[in-house]
């Protein structure tokens, strides 16, 4: 089940209505639905952040706060694909002694760990994934 922060405006003045009546829906310009001639108006809650908050924590993260704890990306990243790149090398070539190796450059770390944010976001939502996630797309397209 999905819950969304929203709340619904309303009631009237009628007894029986809790906020999505024609008369609130009219009255607060929500959208109505034809079918059932019943509107909802949604109203964000007041701790809800600014649209587009998330894009400015995730720039400020890696300009300042993760640059300076790891250093510059591109380098990071080198350092990660190399590692990768050698445990990738030894477990497939245990099954596959033929193999060569992979390749991974600073992008494709930056790739891959969107990937694993997406993952772990789909287990149980956490802000940390998303900000991380645009961070790292982020980065791969300075990469590209």
């Amino acid at each position: 089940m999905v819950s969304h922060d929203y709340e619904i405006e309303g009631p009237c003045e009628a007894k029986s209505c809790i906020g999505i009546c024609k008369d609130c829906v009219v009255k607060n310009s929500a959208t109505i639905d034809m079918d059932t001639n019943i509107g909802i108006k949604f109203v964000a809650p007041e701790n809800r952040k600014e649209r587009g908050a998330i894009l400015k924590e995730a720039y400020s993260i890696i300009n300042k706060e993760r640059q300076d704890q790891y250093g510059n990306p591109e380098d990071s990243f080198s350092t990660i694909a190399k590692y990768w790149m050698l445990y990738l090398d030894k477990v497939v070539s245990n099954y596959n002694p033929e193999w060569t190796g992979p390749y991974l450059s600073p992008r494709d770390v930056a790739m891959l760990m969107v990937l694993l944010k997406i993952a772990r976001e789909s287990h149980q939502h956490k802000q940390d994934n998303l900000t991380d996630l645009i961070g790292y797309a982020a980065l791969a397209d300075d990469m590209a």
